[in-house]
C-alpha cells in the first residue's frame, strides 16, 4: 500500500510538473513568435552562452571585479580576439572558396572528355539505351553554364534580398550583447526558473535539467569541438601532401563535420574538383583519399569517444534526418537547433517513462 502511494504521488508529481513546463514553454513560443525577426541572434546567443557559461563562472570566481565588469571584459576581448582572425583568416579562406567554386566548370568539362569514351562503350553493349546516355552527357554539358548562369544571377538575387540580408547581419551584431545579458544575468535567470516551479517539485525538475543538461552540454559543445578539431586535421594533411587550395577545403570539410559524415563527402568532392582542375595526378588523389580515411579513423577512435562519448545516445542517421527535416521548416535556425531539441527529447522520453508507466492508463492495463 505505501508503495501504490508513492508511485501515485511520483506520478501526480510527474503531471504537475508537465503542466507547468508545458505553460512556460508556451509563454517562450509566443515570445518566439514576436520577435521572430531577431530569433536566429537569441538561438545563436543561448548556445554560445550556454557552451561558455562554466568558463566564464571561473573566470568570475577568480576575478575581483563584479560578474558584469567580468562578463563585459571577456566579450569585449573575444569580439577583438575573433574579428583580428576574421580579418586575417576569412578573406584568405574567402578567396580560396571562390576559386575552388569557379574551378568546378572546368573539372566537369575534364570529366566529360574521360566519359565519352566509357558513355560510347556503354552504349554499343546496348545495356542502357543510348539516348539515355547521350542524355546524361547532355546534362552533364549544360552543368557549367549552368553553374557561371548562377555565378552571374547571385548578385541580383542578393540585392533583391536585402531585407533578408540586413536582418541576417542585425542578428549578428547583436550576438555579442544577448551573450552578455544572459552570461551576466545568468544567477537571476536561474532565480526566475526556480520560482515558477513550486518547492515540492524541484527536486524532480531538477532530476530532469541535470540529466538534460549532461546530454547537451556533451552534444552541443562537442560537436562544435569535434568539427574545429576536425578542421585542423584536414587543413594539416591536404597542405602537406600538397592539394591545391587545402587550407580552404579543410576549413570546409571540418565545419561540414556539424552534420555526420557530410565532411567526407564535400572533403572528397572538392579535392577531386582541384585535382582535376590543376592535373596533381593520381598519387595526389589517392593521398587525399588517405587523409580523409585518417581523419575518419582519428574521429572515430579518439576525437569522439573523448569529447563526446556515448552520453549523447543519438544515432547518426537520426542526426542527419533531424538537421535536414529542421532546416527545411526552419532554415539556418533549425539546423542549430536539430540536434540539441532530438537529444533533449530523448533524454526527456527516457526520464519520463517510469512515471507514465505508473499512470492510471498503464495500471488499468495491469
Amino acid at each position: 500500500m505505501p508503495d501504490s502511494l508513492h508511485r501515485s504521488h511520483d506520478w501526480e508529481s510527474f503531471k504537475q510538473l508537465v503542466k507547468i513546463v508545458s505553460l512556460i514553454l508556451l509563454g517562450i513560443g509566443l515570445v518566439a513568435i514576436l520577435y521572430k525577426p531577431i530569433l536566429l541572434g537569441v538561438v545563436s546567443s543561448l548556445i554560445i552562452a550556454y557552451i561558455a557559461s562554466p568558463f566564464v563562472d571561473q573566470a568570475c570566481i577568480r576575478s575581483p571585479l563584479s560578474r558584469k565588469k567580468t562578463v563585459g571584459l571577456l566579450i569585449i576581448f573575444t569580439v577583438a580576439l575573433l574579428s583580428a582572425a576574421a580579418i586575417l583568416i576569412l578573406p584568405f579562406i574567402y578567396e580560396e572558396t571562390i576559386h575552388i567554386l569557379r574551378m568546378v566548370p572546368e573539372a566537369i568539362t575534364y570529366l566529360e572528355t574521360l566519359l565519352k569514351p566509357f558513355a560510347a562503350r556503354l552504349a554499343s553493349t546496348r545495356l542502357i539505351p543510348e539516348e539515355a546516355v547521350q542524355a546524361g552527357l547532355r546534362r552533364l554539358t549544360a552543368l557549367p553554364e549552368f553553374l557561371s548562369d548562377s555565378d552571374s544571377n547571385a548578385m541580383q538575387q542578393l540585392f533583391m534580398r536585402t531585407p533578408v540580408v540586413i536582418e541576417l547581419l542585425f542578428n549578428i551584431a547583436m550576438i555579442p550583447a544577448f551573450c552578455y545579458v544572459l552570461l551576466a544575468e545568468l544567477d537571476r535567470i536561474k532565480f526566475l526558473i526556480k520560482k515558477c516551479i513550486p518547492a515540492e517539485l524541484q527536486p524532480l525538475g531538477i532530476t530532469f535539467i541535470a540529466r538534460v543538461n549532461l546530454v547537451l552540454r556533451a552534444v552541443v559543445k562537442g560537436q562544435f569541438i569535434v568539427a574545429f578539431i576536425l578542421s585542423l586535421l584536414y587543413m594539416f594533411g591536404f597542405t602537406v601532401i600538397g592539394v591545391p587550395s587545402g587550407i580552404a577545403i579543410g576549413a570546409l570539410a571540418g565545419a561540414c563535420r556539424l552534420v555526420p559524415y557530410l565532411d567526407i563527402f564535400v572533403a572528397l568532392i572538392l579535392c577531386t574538383v582541384m585535382i582535376l582542375t590543376q592535373g596533381s595526378g593520381l598519387a595526389i588523389f589517392i593521398a587525399a583519399i588517405s587523409v580523409i580515411v585518417i581523419v575518419q579513423a582519428l574521429d572515430g577512435m579518439i576525437v569522439t569517444p573523448r569529447i563526446i562519448g556515448d552520453r549523447a545516445g543519438l544515432h547518426p542517421v537520426a542526426v542527419i534526418a533531424s538537421i535536414y527535416a529542421f532546416g527545411s521548416q526552419f532554415g539556418l535556425l533549425g539546423v542549430l537547433l536539430a540536434v540539441p531539441v532530438v537529444a533533449a527529447t530523448v533524454v526527456i522520453l527516457k526520464l519520463s517513462w517510469p512515471y507514465l508507466s505508473q499512470s492510471y492508463f498503464f495500471r488499468s492495463i495491469d
